[in-house]
Parts: C-alpha cells; sequence; structure tokens
C-alpha cells in the first residue's frame, strides 16, 4: 500500500463524513470490550446488570418482564418506566448471552458521536480541536462511569439528549419531536426535562443552520427570527406533554404494577407528593436553592461536573436541561444520589458539555482568541480532571479482581433450571439458566445458596443482607455446604431432588 492510498484512507477515518463512524466504532469497541472484561473477571453484578438482563431476555422471548432478582412474580413495570430498554431483545436472539447486553450498551453510548459531531461541528468547524472534544466527551469520567456500571436505560438518555439540543439547535421541528418521544421512553423523570426543553424551544430561539463543511458558524443568536404556530404547538406540545406523561406513569401506569405504588420519591424536603412539592417550590423557592447544594458533598459533584469544561455551560441556556436531573439527584433523601459516582452522571455530562460549546461562542471576542492560543494547556487540565475520575473507577474495583477467581469454579457446580438464592456479584452469572434471586428478596423455595465472602453485602437495598446473615439463615433452613472455592460457598437444600424446568428455568417466576 503507497504512501499516498494510506493518507486516502486516514482522511477518509477522520474526514467530516468520516469521523462519527470512527468514533462511534471505537468507542462501542473500547467500552464493549471494557464491559465484557469486567464480566469476565466476575465484577459485573446483579444490581443492575442482572435485573436488566431477565427483563430484556424475556422481552426477547416475548414474555411478560418478570424479574425475580426483584422478588417473586415482580414485573419490571413495577419499579422504572423505560420501554426503551426493548430495543436491546433483538441482541439476544443474535447472542443469547449476558454479554450481549453490555455490548448493546457500548452502542448506544457510541450512538452519541453523531449528534455531538454535528453539533460540535456547526459551533467549531472541523479543526482537529473539534473533533478532539467529541471524543473528549465520550471517554471522559462521567460516560466512563456508565460503562463502569455494568447496564442501565439510562443510557439511552446519552445520545438522545444530545438528539434532542441538536434539533432545538437546527429549530428542527421533526428531530425534535422524534428525540424527545424517544426520552420520554427512557425514564418517568425524563417528563420534567422534556418540559424544560419545551421552555427553552420557546423562549430562546437560536435559529441556526449547519454552516458550509470546513466553516463555523456565527454566533447562535445571529439570525433570531418570529415564533411560528408550528413552533408554539410544538413548544406547547412539549411542556404539556412531558409533564402529562410523568403524571401518568407516576401516578398510574408503575401504582397499577407495584403494590406499594412509585417508590422513588424520596423528597420529603418538598413533601410527600409532586403536587405538595410545586406547592414548596412556589412558596419557599429557596428550599430548592439550598437542597441542591447543601451539605458540601453536592457542590464537590457540581465542581467535578463543570470544571472540565470550564465552568462554559453556565453561559449557555442548553445548561438549564442539566437542573431537573440534578434537582432529582440533590433534593433526593438517598444521599449516594449526591456522590459523582455509577450511572448517574452521564446524561448531566452530555448536556454540559454541549451547553459549554454554546458557551464558548458566547464569550467577548477576546476571551475566545485567549483561550484559543492556549489549547494545549486547556486541553491538558481538561483531560487530567477527566481521566482522574476513570482512574478512580478503576482503582475502585482492582482490589476485588482477584476475588473473582474462584466463581467459576462454584458456579459451574450449579446445575441449570435449579432454584438459586445467590449473592449480588454471583447472581448475574445464573440468570440464563437459573430462577435466581437475592438473598431476601424472594419468598420461593430454593435448590442452592452462593455466597461470596469477598464482599460484605450478599444483596443490595432494600434487603441489604450481609454474607454472613444469608449463610446463618441458610444454616438455620438446614442447608449444607457442598462447595468452597476461595471466599465462594455453596449450599445445598436439605430437600433437593434435582433441576425442575417449570418451576425453576430461567423463565420462571
Amino acid at each position: 500500500m503507497t504512501g499516498r492510498s494510506l493518507r486516502s484512507g486516514w482522511s477518509r477515518l477522520i474526514g467530516e463524513r468520516g469521523f462519527p463512524w470512527t468514533v462511534f466504532i471505537t468507542v462501542s469497541l473500547v467500552y464493549g470490550a471494557y464491559s465484557v472484561l469486567r464480566i469476565q473477571l466476575h465484577l459485573a453484578t446483579a444490581y443492575d446488570l442482572g435485573i436488566f438482563d431477565q427483563a430484556v431476555w424475556r422481552y426477547a422471548h416475548f414474555q411478560a418482564p418478570f424479574v425475580t432478582l426483584k422478588g417473586d412474580a415482580y414485573t419490571i413495570w413495577a419499579d422504572h418506566f423505560h420501554p426503551i430498554i426493548v430495543l436491546w431483545a433483538p441482541l439476544y436472539w443474535v447472542w443469547d448471552d449476558v454479554r450481549a447486553l453490555v455490548i448493546g450498551q457500548a452502542l448506544v453510548i457510541g450512538a452519541a458521536a453523531f449528534p455531538v459531531w454535528r453539533f460540535v461541528r456547526r459551533r467549531w468547524g472541523t479543526s482537529p480541536w473539534a473533533k478532539a472534544f467529541v471524543v473528549y466527551m465520550l471517554v471522559a469520567w462521567p460516560v466512563f462511569h456508565l460503562a463502569d456500571f455494568d447496564v442501565h436505560e439510562i443510557a439511552f438518555a446519552v445520545p438522545l439528549l444530545a438528539w434532542v439540543i441538536d434539533a432545538v439547535d437546527r429549530r428542527s421541528v421533526r428531530a425534535l419531536l422524534i428525540s424527545a418521544g424517544l426520552l420520554l421512553c427512557v425514564r418517568e423523570d425524563m417528563g420534567v426535562l422534556v418540559f424544560v426543553v419545551g421552555v427553552i424551544w420557546l423562549l430562546w430561539r437560536p435559529g441556526a443552520s449547519d454552516p458550509p463543511a470546513g466553516e463555523a458558524a456565527k454566533p447562535p443568536w445571529f439570525r433570531e427570527r418570529p415564533l411560528t404556530r408550528v413552533d408554539w404547538a410544538a413548544g406547547v406540545g412539549l411542556m404539556v406533554g412531558g409533564l402529562a406523561v410523568f403524571a401518568l406513569v407516576t401516578m398510574v401506569v408503575i401504582p397499577h404494577f407495584a403494590p406499594d405504588g412509585y417508590q422513588y420519591w424520596d423528597y420529603p424536603a418538598l413533601g410527600a407528593t409532586p403536587g405538595a412539592a410545586l406547592r414548596t417550590l412556589l412558596t419557599r423557592p429557596w428550599i430548592l436553592v439550598t437542597g441542591l447544594f447543601v451539605p458540601t458533598m453536592k457542590v464537590g459533584t457540581w465542581l467535578l461536573l463543570l470544571a472540565p469544561v470550564g465552568f462554559l455551560s453556565l453561559r449557555s441556556p442548553y445548561a438549564l436541561l442539566a437542573l431537573p436531573i440534578m434537582a432529582e439527584r440533590m433534593l433526593a433523601a438517598r444521599e449516594f444520589l449526591w456522590q459523582p459516582i455509577f450511572h448517574y452522571d452521564a446524561p448531566v455530562w452530555i448536556v454540559l458539555a454541549l451547553a459549554a460549546v454554546d458557551g464558548f461562542a458566547r464569550l467577548p471576542a477576546s476571551w475566545r482568541r485567549r483561550l484559543g492560543s492556549r489549547p494545549i494547556l486547556v486541553a491538558a487540565l481538561a483531560g487530567v480532571i477527566a481521566l482522574g475520575g476513570i482512574a478512580a473507577a478503576v482503582q475502585r474495583w482492582q482490589p476485588h479482581v482477584k476475588d473473582g477467581t474462584g466463581m467459576g469454579a462454584a458456579l459451574a457446580a450449579i446445575p441449570a433450571n435449579t432454584c438459586v438464592v445467590a449473592d449480588n456479584h454471583a447472581a448475574v452469572f445464573l440468570t440464563h439458566t437459573n430462577r435466581v434471586t437475592v438473598p431476601g428478596a424472594s419468598t420461593h423455595r430454593q435448590d442452592f445458596v452462593v455466597i461470596d465472602f469477598a464482599w460484605p453485602n450478599s444483596s443490595p437495598p432494600p434487603f441489604s443482607w450481609t454474607s454472613y446473615r444469608t449463610y446463618d439463615e441458610a444454616i438455620a433452613q438446614g442447608f449444607t455446604e457442598v462447595s468452597r472455592q476461595d471466599a465462594i460457598a455453596v449450599l445445598q437444600a436439605p430437600d433437593y431432588t434435582g433441576p425442575d424446568p417449570a418451576a425453576c428455568g430461567p423463565g420462571a417466576r
């Protein structure tokens, strides 16, 4: 191959049209390989990978999405509203394996390259720094944390939020309605975010269009135009539709499947119901302001999200789209939501990073020139902050790698089509062969109990059984230990008679 052909091939890969495809494929491969590696090292967990695996597996087999990991005859519709995960079901027609699901999530994350590139290209042209920023957005610590926490429906919000912002920026009603409609299928709380999208659509009219290839767009306020009837219909429709879907799902759909009603409204400072919260916000708005930043742990999360983009997000109205997500987290009673962990920061990051691109265009010309003259310094600082979060995530699970070495041998001793109570770090490897649940979640008869003593808790909240409690409960019920591989113990029921596909197969409730 000649040097000219090599240069031509490279130009196609990083050219205006080929670049987003190159990023999509690369990001998908990297996150897919990393997620599969975590499974191979037995670092994946039933909460949440196992939960989604059971639900999507049943969708793939055209069954109701019962999830025994959360309880006997428990349907996923009693937990959250996320019909969009049905899009992962065809993966199991190709490869009936839990690893197909993490690969599916990697593809979803990688798909954000297309709307992100279109938005960044419209602001910054096709310069190397514009391309570098697109890559930076998709490998920064908030997105990495999403891949690092197995699988979650919120992954779909990453490309969809980028498409929503791009549609608003282009004033494309059709693209906006499609992307916002799909966003409503990601989770019930997206209804409030769609309401904010409608507000931005009506109050801020960029009127920008795609520039010629290789040219940066003029500032987004350059060609303002009056609202049309279509604009009004789209904006009001998004506002009304977003709130209507949120109310319908949280007050009707989920309570229909959940005997205890919607379980994720935990905002004691606001009120016991959404109506009470609205009254509180109207009469005591300072509750919202203080709740977003107090205690100081919350300030740290804000800083970790805003500092990697130089706080430029705060200059853009697009940053308002992050407010519903952050308010939902920071005002909640569950303290782990205040921290920069798990998958919670990925959708916020996409919003703030795109807002920063817009915010940079709003800087005075002198500031833009100064920052533009120091791209290496700016990139280095941003990289240190972004990669620091990745290093922290890897460091978090690194000490547990050696604990997974005995998992494979222990699980191999458990026959298929048996009922199993398994540790949170073991259950995910049994969902395709057994009726499996976690300690404390089921009253169904069990054939085997699997415990990983390397982890302090066998099951996550709300059950929160410790490994030793699980072991003691099993012994008290007459179970006997039949295998011990490193820190993994397998106990067998005294009345175990053999596999039972009807009662203990992967499709059993």
